[in-house]
């Protein structure tokens, strides 16, 4: 008998769902994922997606543009101590990002506590 993950093509709504990412982080999480097995979380994951759900009806998308995963290029740099110019992008992109977050999060951050 197939398990659920198998019967609801699980792992076909995961490559749907990758397609749509976009940054390397969110990529790798989303092939991570495995279907809820606790009440507790499942309940937590839908009260975020009802909150995330009202943030972009009230202010549009969050500004995730492209980000990089760099935990490899931070790793290799403790390793060499070397950052290419192209290093060096990736990081200021990704910084630049998280700014630009931080301040559409700002928003009425007190009416969405999660």
């Amino acid at each position: 008998m197939r398990n659920i993950e198998q019967l609801l093509e699980f792992d076909q709504i995961k490559l749907r769902l990758a397609d749509l990412a976009r940054t390397e982080i969110g990529r790798s999480h989303i092939e991570n994922l495995h279907m809820f097995e606790d009440v507790f979380l499942l309940q937590n994951s839908l009260n975020l997606l009802k909150e995330m759900i009202d943030i972009n009806a009230r202010y549009g998308s969050v500004p995730i543009h492209v980000g990089f995963d760099l935990s490899k290029l931070i790793e290799g740099a403790h390793k060499s101590g070397i950052l290419t110019p192209a290093d060096l992008d990736h990081i200021a992109t990704d910084i630049l990002l998280v700014s630009d977050i931080k301040k559409f999060f700002k928003k009425d951050i007190d009416k969405y506590p999660l």
